[in-house]
């Protein structure tokens, strides 16, 4: 049986029979990862922003200076953090994509996650957008893997983010991976970056202090601006206890991210470009 099938069979068969899975799970360098992405934003202007460019001297924030998206334009690089490819997706239209994901490596190791989604209509929705304000589903990367849609144990792992602190409020119920995915409002698609920068600035001084001590919490961007060169770094900072402060100018892109969760609970991979990656370094 292929690596990739048994994954799919294993997180299947998991999923069928309720397997637990840990809350908080011991990791090589974080116990518990929140992300969240924002919208096509290159890095020098988003560190000149007022909030995020204070974020990135934090004492416990790492940012990586040279982190590139892995296509154009926002769908397919959500599609490669959790994939390793972008599926040979070229645009932001409904797409189905199949095989071994970042959720199945998760769930065959009994490590629990879930997807905040701002504006999410609930229910397993399909729907691609619930309005020019709110929730895209080019934006959320569990609802577009065909083996998370389709089961209804998994797809009840993406629930609307005013479920997030009732869930900080229970060690319990908060997952080891959290997505947390704005609306196009807050994440500065529709309306700048600008407004997304004064989302953040109420959003992470009112989130961070609830997460677990464990966590690591990564704030990165689907791609630059549109009037920018494919190659032009976007804005990724590392906040953690343990996070080795500064900057960090190795390249990184997305499958980078899918790399460092990986190699952080020994998950295994699903065998395309998150194997030849590179892990995010200074996170301990």
């Amino acid at each position: 049986m292929r690596s990739s099938t048994r994954l799919l069979a294993l997180a299947a068969f998991a999923a069928l029979l309720g397997f637990p899975s840990r809350v908080s799970a011991a990791g090589k360098w974080f116990d518990n990862l929140f992300v969240i992405i924002m919208e096509n934003t290159d890095l020098s202007t988003a560190t000149g922003l007022s909030y995020m460019g204070k974020l990135t001297k934090r004492p416990d924030a790492r940012l990586y200076t040279n982190y590139q998206c892995v296509a154009r334009p926002s769908q397919p690089n959500y599609i490669g953090m959790v994939y390793g490819s972008t599926f040979g997706v070229t645009d932001d239209n409904y797409v189905d994509v199949t095989g071994a994901n970042l959720f199945d490596l998760l769930e065959a190791k009994g490590i629990s996650w879930k997807l905040y989604a701002e504006n999410w209509p609930g229910d397993c929705s399909d729907k691609e957008t619930t309005g020019i304000y709110a929730y895209a589903r080019k934006h959320n990367p569990a609802i577009i893997m065909n083996s998370v849609r389709t089961n209804a144990t998994r797809c009840a792992k993406i629930v609307h983010a005013d479920q997030l602190a009732a869930d900080l409020a229970s060690p319990a119920t908060f997952p080891s991976v959290a997505f947390y995915i704005p609306n196009q409002w807050n994440d500065g698609h529709n309306f700048g970056i600008g407004v997304g920068d004064i989302w953040m600035s109420s959003f992470i001084p009112k989130t961070l202090p609830s997460l677990p001590a464990s966590t690591l919490t990564l704030i990165t961007f689907d791609e630059p601006g549109k009037n920018s060169a494919d190659t032009t770094p976007i804005y990724t900072l590392a906040i953690g206890a343990k996070v080795k402060a500064g900057t960090d100018a190795a390249a990184y892109n997305h499958y980078s991210f899918l790399k460092t969760v990986e190699e952080n609970w020994a998950l295994g991979n699903v065998g395309r470009g998150d194997v030849t990656a590179v892990p995010l370094a200074g996170l301990a």
